[in-house]
Formats: C-alpha cells, structure tokens, sequence
C-alpha cells in the first residue's frame, strides 16, 4: 500500500515547488553582462511573481533615469509642470487658433525631433514660449533623452568664465553640444558681441552636424534672430524643423499681471 503524499514530501522534492506545489519546469538564464548560462528550475506561478518583480525593477530604474535627466535638464520650478494638456488658452477665436496651431507644431516636433533640426519660438513675451519648450523638454525625458534648458547669457558667461578657470573654451561649449536636445532661451539678450554671436552659431552648427536638435527661445523677430545666430544656421531650422511666431497677446498683460 502507497502511503499518502504529505505536505512535507511535496516540499522536500526537487520536482515540486515548495510555496505553490506545482511542479517545476526547468529554464536556461543567460545572465547580463557575463553572458554565463544557468540553469534555473520553478513553477509557472513562481515565473508570474519573477517575471512582476523584474518589470517593477525595470519600472523603478526607468523612473529613476527619468529623474536624473530631469535634474540635468534644469527646467525651473516654475516650468516644471507644464505640460501640452494644461496649457490655457485664452484671447479671441483666431487667437485661440494660433495657439492650436503652436501646439500642433510643437508635438509634431516630439514625434519627429530624430528627423529635425529643431524649433524657432519667437513672438512677444508672456504667451506661452517658455510653457510650450517645457512641455518638449518633459516629453523628450519620457523617451530617455537627455536635455538642457538654459538661456543665450548663460551660455556665453559659462564660456567666457572657462577663460578664467581650469579647463578650456572648447569644453565650455562641448557642455551644451552634450544633450540630446538643448533649448537657448531668451536669445537676443545677451551683450551682442561678435565673439558672443559667434559662440551660439558654432554651438548650434555643431549641434546640427551631430544631428542633435535644437529649440530656440526669444522675443525677436526673424531678421533678429538671422542677426544673432547667422543666416545659415536659420535657414537649417527652416530646412526640417519648424517656426512658430506667437504674435498674440501676453497671458500675463491680459490676467493683470507682471
């Protein structure tokens, strides 16, 4: 007469998973990095807990690259949360559809930055630039690119303290060539020398042989900005980019606000 399976015999075999007491099955793991085969034994409900545990792991390394990059990307407080969904908008019809319009703009830049140069964001102050760049920068974070938000100054006095400190100009600019995606805002403010015009066209020249895109921010017109960054490098962000004019009144005049 057989005696009966215990609880315990089912735990003490090698055949049997002792948590769910389903048999186990047998796998080869090719571990990362070391490329060595092992051998590994479960059952299929063990598999569904390794198989949860592992895309939770991916899931938090993900997110964890995702906040690195935005730390790196040096959006500002105010800029953080904004987003393509809560952008407002405001002002008449044909404003409104301008708006629409710049948005439309924007996203396609998103589905196609791998293809683009870049954008050009001109128009007056206080209408939605700034919100708009951020939304792309975010976006661009969500799919593992590393970005750079900072303004045309700053770019220029990181250059020209090189000058004073260890290390060289040619690094000074290598830092904003780095990026996968880098936004100049408030181009046009900076002391407008030759020298200083020069920095930002090499900066964006270089960034377009890379095949790196680039937003540039700035209250200025387009003959401005062809004096600012030169002729040429316009005319590539005309070439497969796009140029969104925001030539509608301030959010911030209209709220009553500075």
């Amino acid at each position: 007469m057989t005696a009966k399976t215990t609880q315990q015999d089912l735990k003490d075999s090698d055949d049997i998973c002792p948590i769910h007491f389903c048999k186990k099955e047998h796998y080869e793991i090719k571990m990362p990095f070391t490329g060595e085969v092992v051998a590994k034994s479960y059952c299929s409900k063990c598999g569904d807990d390794i198989d949860r545990q592992s895309i939770e792991r991916q899931r938090r390394i993900e997110q964890d690259k995702i906040n690195t990059l935005l730390e790196n990307a040096m959006l500002a407080p105010r800029f953080k949360d904004k987003t393509f969904e809560n952008f407002e908008f405001y002002g008449t019809d044909e404003e409104r559809s301008l708006q629409r319009v710049a948005i439309e703009k924007a996203m396609w830049f998103v589905e196609n930055h791998n293809k683009s140069t870049g954008l050009l964001l001109l128009g007056k102050t206080g209408n939605g630039k700034n919100h708009i760049a951020s939304a792309i920068v975010k976006k661009l974070i969500e799919q593992g690119k590393s970005a750079l938000m900072t303004e045309a100054l700053k770019i220029v006095r990181t250059i020209k303290d090189s000058w004073r400190k260890e290390g060289s100009e040619t690094d000074a600019i290598h830092c904003f060539i780095e990026p996968y995606l880098l936004v100049i805002d408030e181009t046009g403010v900076q002391y407008g020398s030759e020298t200083e015009k020069m920095y930002l066209t090499e900066i964006v020249n270089d960034r377009y042989a890379w095949l790196k895109p680039t937003i540039i921010c700035g209250n200025l017109t387009m003959p401005e900005l062809i004096n600012v960054i030169g002729e040429r490098a316009v005319e590539r962000f005309k070439e497969d980019g796009r140029v969104i004019v925001f030539n509608w009144p301030s959010y911030r005049g209209r709220q009553g606000r500075l």
